[in-house]
C-alpha cells in the first residue's frame, strides 16, 4: 500500500492488542465483543508464596531468606504481589514488621 510522499506501507505486520480491566461491566458490549476475555483466578497459597519469593529475589535483589520471610508474613493478608514489593522496599529502613503494619494501615485507610 502506498503511503505519503511515495513511501510504502507494509500492512503485513501482525498487531495484537492486550487490554486489562478489573470491571468488565463498565465496558460496552460493543467493546467487549472485540476481545477474547480471559478471567484470572487468584493465586493459591503455595503459588503466592512462590511468586513473591521469586519476584523479591530476582527483581528486588533480596536474599532468598528475607524474601521468604516477607512472603510468609503477608500470607493470608494479601494476594497482591505489589504489596510484597512495597514491603520489601520499606524493609531496609523500617524492618519487615513495621513495613507490613504501615502497608496494612494504608490499605485500611483507603477502605474508609
Amino acid at each position: 500500500m502506498r503511503a505519503k510522499k511515495g513511501r510504502w506501507l507494509d500492512l503485513h505486520n501482525p498487531i495484537r492488542v492486550i487490554a486489562a480491566s478489573n470491571r468488565l461491566d463498565v465496558l460496552s458490549p460493543e467493546l467487549r465483543s472485540r476481545f477474547a476475555i480471559r478471567k484470572l483466578s487468584a493465586y493459591s497459597r503455595s503459588d503466592y508464596l512462590m511468586v513473591v519469593k521469586g519476584v523479591l529475589s530476582r527483581r528486588e535483589g533480596l536474599q532468598p531468606e528475607v524474601a521468604e520471610m516477607i512472603a510468609r508474613r503477608l500470607d493470608g493478608l494479601t494476594q497482591d504481589v505489589r504489596d510484597a514489593i512495597r514491603v520489601a522496599r520499606l524493609t531496609p529502613k523500617l524492618g519487615i514488621e513495621k513495613a507490613v503494619q504501615l502497608l496494612l494501615s494504608i490499605k485500611l485507610s483507603r477502605c474508609d
